[in-house]
C-alpha cells in the first residue's frame, strides 16, 4: 500500500523534529524528554487528519515544520557562534595570518 504525499511529508517532518531533538538532548535518551513526549502525544492526537479537530487542513503540518526549522536554525546558529565568536584582542601577526598574509621578516642587524 502506497502512502499519500501528505503522509510522506508528515513523516519527513516528524523525522526532522526527532533528529533536531537528538542534537538538543545528547546527554540522555530522547524518550525520557518532555519535548519528545509532547511531540509524540501531538502526532498521535492528530493522526487521522487535522480536519478532525476543525483546524485548517495543513495547520498541524505547518506548525511541526516551523518548529523543526526553528530547532535546526538554533543549532546552526550555536555552531557558527562557537566557530566565529570573538577571541579578544589579536596581535598584528595573528590578524595577518588569519587573512592569509605574512609579516615581512625583520632584517638582521649587525652588532
Amino acid at each position: 500500500m502506497m502512502a499519500s504525499g501528505g503522509r510522506l511529508q508528515t513523516m519527513s517532518t516528524f523525522r526532522s523534529l526527532l533528529k533536531e531533538l537528538r542534537h538538543c538532548h545528547k546527554d540522555r535518551p530522547l524518550q525520557n524528554t518532555m519535548a519528545y513526549n509532547y511531540i509524540m502525544d501531538q502526532y498521535r492526537k492528530h493522526q487521522v487528519t487535522s480536519k478532525k479537530i476543525c483546524k485548517g487542513h495543513n495547520e498541524m503540518q505547518h506548525k511541526a515544520q516551523t518548529y523543526a526549522t526553528l530547532l535546526f536554525n538554533i543549532r546552526k546558529y550555536q555552531e557558527l557562534h562557537l566557530e566565529h565568536r570573538g577571541q579578544g584582542e589579536r596581535s598584528v601577526k595573528a590578524t595577518a595570518e588569519m587573512v592569509g598574509f605574512e609579516l615581512p621578516k625583520k632584517p638582521d642587524t649587525p652588532s
